[in-house]
């Protein structure tokens, strides 16, 4: 059964003075001006500065040290000359600068490694002693290794990991968000399709129960059906202006709710395009949705997302109960000169006595070590509680999946008998109709079945509505938007 009738019709006068608008175009907007969307976004970029800052951890340094001493020496001592002793007073004055470049770098492995270069400078003055220079460089190169707690890369690249994790849930929870939120347009948009097709249902039926009142105020007065009988259509008229009002309250709803989604307060109300009342092809295998929802679903990857951070937690937590062992190699060259510090600092790779091996070894353990221990335990039962959510997650999904694909089977085979039943009561009523004007039939009765025919006319619409809801909700589990091709 061909199933080509559309949601709106341009045939009303409402439809003729308000602007249409597609589907496509409100999720556009949704995008732009979604105070979630936009939220998510800064989300994304406070993330990813996030993560800039953690990789810098592993970034080198730079420092750099310049000093000077300067001392005065003053004294006295007795000096002869020929047959006299007198107090001669002396002063010697000494003078050094110093001045030092280190660059070091934390490894994300563990080992933290420092490159040092000094360079200084000596004068010593003396009263009636030629001042005398002296200069002397060195270049020191250290590392310390911790061998147990302190190394390792899952240690020490953590905060790295983690950062890395948070940013991969803020681009997974940004996309999920913006699929959210133009699933959230699309519902409505479909609402208010169905409410305006509604209200178009409801305004015929009001025509033909008012033309149904004429018709019978004609027969009374032709003696031909007795007064009663103007009592249902009288009631029918009013029942059906009821529903048009009603429905032209639920029409603004949907567009405040159009304007909070979009949120923009002044959004013009507009006519939502047509959507075809058909079937909408969708695999609804329940293996093959499964299969691409467990590797792409948003709900899924930010709980995987959870439960690695959990185990990488945990790991470092072993490595922090264990002591504290460090091992510190060292070596440096030195060199001298008295004559300039240029020359000081080659004689520093030139003079083969001038150099220096040093080897520590630290041990560092708390007594007790109670606090480590008792980290180590509850980051273990944080991996677990992670490892529930995540298995929780895996079954509420399945069940979203299962529930989605169960009614949207359900809605095209309700789609079938609605629209069947549609034409069907549309010949009912048609037929009755005739029988009517032949004077065969109570307005009773011919009241009853424009009432059906106006119920299966609304009724279709629901399931429809219902149906493209369900297509909606599949495609949002996927992380998709299919439906608004």
């Amino acid at each position: 059964m061909s199933l080509a009738i559309t949601l709106i019709s341009s045939g009303t006068g409402v439809s003729a003075a308000l602007p249409s608008r597609t589907l496509m175009e409100l999720a556009k907007l949704a995008l732009d001006k979604n105070r979630d969307i936009l939220s998510a976004s800064i989300d994304q970029t406070s993330a990813a500065n996030s993560l800039t800052i953690a990789r810098a951890t592993y970034d080198p340094s730079l420092s750099l040290s310049v000093s000077r001493t300067k001392t005065i020496q003053s004294k006295s001592y007795f000096a002869s000359t020929g047959s006299s002793t007198a107090l001669t007073p002396e002063e010697t004055k000494a003078t050094t600068d110093s001045g030092s470049l280190t660059v070091t770098n934390k490894t994300p492995w563990g080992p933290s490694l420092s490159l040092t270069e000094t360079l200084g400078h000596s004068l010593s003055e003396a009263t009636a002693v030629a001042s005398s220079h002296s200069y002397s460089a060195s270049l020191a190169f250290s590392i310390s290794v911790p061998l147990l707690k302190g190394g390792w890369l899952v240690n020490n690249k953590l905060g790295v990991y983690q950062a890395e994790n948070t940013f991969r849930s803020s681009q997974i929870s940004g996309r999920q968000t913006q699929v959210d939120q133009v699933a959230a347009i699309a519902q409505t948009f479909v609402d208010l399709s169905a409410a305006y097709q509604d209200l178009e249902a409801k305004e015929r039926a009001l025509e033909r129960a008012q033309k149904t009142l004429e018709e019978t105020q004609v027969k009374i007065k032709a003696g031909k059906l007795a007064g009663v009988e103007l009592l249902s259509t009288q009631i029918s008229v009013n029942e059906r202006r009821t529903d048009v009002i009603n429905t032209q309250a639920q029409i603004q709803r949907f567009h405040d709710d159009i304007r909070t989604q979009l949120a923009i307060s002044d959004f013009p109300e507009f006519i939502p395009m047509p959507i075809p009342i058909e079937k909408i092809k969708r695999n609804l295998d329940f293996e093959t949705n499964w299969d691409w929802i467990s590797t792409k679903g948003a709900a899924l990857q930010t709980s995987a997302i959870s439960r690695d951070n959990a185990e990488r937690s945990a790991a470092a937590k072993k490595l922090n109960w264990w002591p504290q062992v460090d091992l510190a190699p060292s070596y440096t060259l030195s060199g001298a000169s008295n004559v300039a510090q240029g020359k000081a600092f080659s004689n520093t790779f030139n003079d083969k006595k001038q150099k220096a091996w040093g080897l520590t070894l630290t041990l560092s353990m708390p007594l007790g070590n109670r606090t480590p221990y008792y980290e180590l335990q509850n980051a273990l039962n944080e991996k677990k509680k992670a490892e529930i959510s995540f298995s929780k997650e895996i079954d509420k999904q399945k069940d979203l999946l299962r529930e989605t694909l169960r009614q949207i089977r359900d809605y095209e085979k309700q789609l079938d008998w609605s629209q069947e039943n549609l034409e069907l009561s549309k010949k009912q009523m048609e037929a009755q109709q005739d029988t009517f004007r032949a004077g065969r039939l109570t307005t009773f009765k011919l009241v009853e079945y424009q009432d059906k025919y106006l119920s299966a006319e609304t009724s279709r619409n629901s399931v429809f509505r219902s149906y493209f809801k369900a297509i909606v909700k599949l495609d949002q589990l996927r992380g998709e938007a299919k439906y608004l091709d």
